[in-house]
């Protein structure tokens, strides 16, 4: 029963739907720890945002509502089912009742419940580097277009608990202009490399491998 919930505020379908496939990915995929297997639903100082991290990675979207308040963790792997109905809908009402332990997402297409997660997420701020000491600047679509390349070559597994594990590694070397992404099959029968062109602001050479 959502007739009364602690909060109730309308959102764009579209836009709700970019937030949680923004962060949907970074979710932890199994309720071990059952905080970071949600996503942050945050409203504050005018803006409505979706934090997700598995411990290894972060992501974080943001849209401007008007509407009070609000910092509640729901079930990520619910959330994100929410997409489908979403893309049927025009508009969305978020509303969340702790009474209930649930956030509820009301479309004209449908409506889907989530339940909350009781915990204190991660201080994410800590995480995001306010002054790093190498930044480089490169093109969205040069580096989009880099790891799709990428992603052809590294070996992925899925083991016994249906959780993915990549046998390689990409590496990526800056310097003062330039940004090159480069990986290589398990059995050395793949190699990948791309050189983009990069705008190195600030710090020092350096090769990194994720």
């Amino acid at each position: 029963d959502f007739s009364d919930p602690e909060t109730d505020l309308t959102v764009g379908a579209d836009v709700l739907a970019t937030l949680i496939r923004s962060v949907s990915h970074a979710v932890a995929p199994d309720d071990s720890r059952p905080v970071l297997s949600g996503i942050l639903v945050r409203v504050r100082g005018g803006e409505l945002t979706l934090i997700a991290s598995d411990g290894y990675r972060l992501a974080l979207r943001s849209v401007a509502v008007e509407a009070p308040d609000l910092e509640v963790i729901a079930h990520g792997k619910t959330l994100a089912k929410a997409v489908g109905v979403l893309g049927r809908a025009t508009s969305a009402r978020l509303l969340v009742d702790r009474r209930a332990s649930m956030l509820c997402l009301d479309t004209e297409a449908g409506c889907l419940a989530a339940r909350l997660i009781e915990g204190k997420f991660p201080d994410f701020n800590r995480i995001i580097p306010r002054d790093p000491p190498i930044q480089v600047t490169v093109d969205h679509s040069d580096l989009l277009r880099a790891a799709r390349l990428i992603r052809n070559v590294v070996t992925e597994e899925v083991n016994s608990d249906r959780r993915r594990t990549f046998t390689q590694r990409a590496r990526l070397t800056v310097d003062a202009g330039t940004l090159v992404v480069q990986a290589s099959g398990t059995d050395g029968d793949q190699e990948a490399e791309i050189v983009l062109e990069a705008n190195r602001t600030r710090g020092d050479d350096l090769t990194i491998v994720f």
